[in-house]
């Protein structure tokens, strides 16, 4: 049964209603009032919608709705999808894995742990190791953390983090280890201070160099084409050299960032483009969260270098064509990037959808969804699509919805 989430009927015309935001984001557990009891949503048109470039078509719908979820592509194409918040007080541990090849969503074994706001990392063995989270509305944040086997369609649980952690980010390395920093605490836990390294070999976690470790507002880690990790926003309050900084795996060492970036943001998604410069698209000002933001800004880390002091690193980027925050951002076969969807705060999700072209550094008008959402989750898919799935609509409605764009 899919949740009442608004179609935008409108291949021709999308509503974008953007409302005040809180400083922590735009859903916090135990925070939304409860979900209503789900209704029937308006079917959309059987013909695909395209105000824009590239199509959308509903997918499959997942055995339970979901937002505040992960969600990952595994060996072979399939997409495991986990956990997150089926109401708004309720988290679950049910699992789905969706099949390109036959346009089916399946149940697959829960996990050990009903889990939102966690991350999951696919790991180089084709395992996905599934990290902290909230197992409940008000309750501290997990330390907890458990593997996915495809192969045998189990969940193993392993080591703890040295911090119970929620809405942080987490990352693979070259080194084949998983970097995770940044979240929240939750009640009666501090806000995790020091960033965490997953060995998959020897089953431990080790504390990682951290130079600003209190990232609790939707941070972002992001592997540069020379192996750090670049880790951006999320902090409470913006200071000097706090706004980004660098994990280099190969030495063991964080280091800041030389500039500050152009913008104060929390909830942005960040990508690594090509030429090995680095876009921040969206989210909201975590000093004076009042919507959602539609600026954009370019690093380029070969300015970030000891003895320049002239040419900044970063500049602003072109601007999108409405705000986005809590939105997805994937990258294309063709390079483009797609950005889909958002919401923040109280504020109404949207269904509209751009592409950033990084070589004309220009944004292009894309399909609209199906359907409005934010929070929710997109997953390139081996023949060039991708799957967006699940997330919330307003504080009363969650979808158990998928659907997939199909580039021009």
């Amino acid at each position: 049964m899919r949740n009442e989430l608004l179609s935008s009927s409108a291949a021709l015309a999308v509503l974008v209603v953007v409302g005040a935001c809180t400083a922590r984001g735009p859903i916090v557990a135990g925070s939304s009032p409860a979900a209503t009891s789900a209704s029937p949503s308006p079917t959309p048109t059987a013909t695909p919608v395209q105000a824009g470039l590239g199509t959308w078509r509903l997918g499959p719908e997942m055995s339970s709705p979901r937002t505040d979820f992960a969600a990952v592509a595994l060996p072979g194409g399939r997409v495991l999808l986990m956990g997150g918040e089926s109401t708004f007080t309720t988290m679950t541990a049910t699992v789905d894995i969706f099949d390109p090849t036959t346009n089916t969503i399946d149940p697959a074994a829960p996990m050990s742990t009903p889990r939102s706001g966690n991350t999951a990392t696919l790991l180089p063995n084709g395992k996905v190791l599934v990290v902290g989270g909230f197992s409940g509305p008000g309750v501290p944040a997990l330390a907890s953390a458990e593997v996915y086997d495809p192969a045998t369609n189990t969940w193993t649980p392993v080591a703890a983090m040295n911090q119970p952690r929620a809405h942080h980010a987490a990352v693979l390395m070259g080194n084949g280890k998983v970097f995770v920093t940044g979240g929240e605490g939750g009640p009666g836990n501090p806000t995790p201070g020091a960033s965490e390294i997953y060995d998959p070999n020897t089953n431990t976690w080790t504390a990682a160099q951290t130079v600003w470790g209190s990232r609790p507002n939707g941070t972002t880690a992001t592997v540069l084409k020379d192996g750090r990790v670049m880790v951006y926003g999320g902090v409470e309050q913006v200071q000097p050299g706090n706004q980004y900084e660098f994990y280099d795996p190969a030495t063991a060492r964080a280091t800041y960032g030389r500039f500050m970036g152009s913008g104060d943001t929390s909830y942005s998604t960040v990508a690594s483009l090509a030429n090995g410069t680095v876009i921040v698209v969206g989210g909201e000002q975590t000093s004076n969260p009042s919507g959602a933001l539609n600026a954009t800004a370019i690093y380029d880390p070969a300015l970030d270098v000891a003895g320049n002091a002239t040419a900044d690193a970063w500049s602003a980027g072109p601007a999108m064509n409405v705000g986005h925050c809590r939105h997805t951002m994937t990258t294309l076969r063709s390079g483009l990037l797609l950005v889909a969807g958002g919401r923040c705060g109280s504020s109404e999700s949207i269904a509209v959808t751009e592409l950033y072209d990084p070589t004309g550094k220009r944004w292009l008008p894309a399909a609209p969804l199906l359907y409005a959402r934010g929070v929710h989750t997109a997953v390139l898919l081996p023949d060039g699509r991708v799957l967006v799935a699940g997330g919330s609509k307003i504080a009363a409605a969650i979808t158990d919805t998928t659907e997939i764009y199909t580039p021009a």
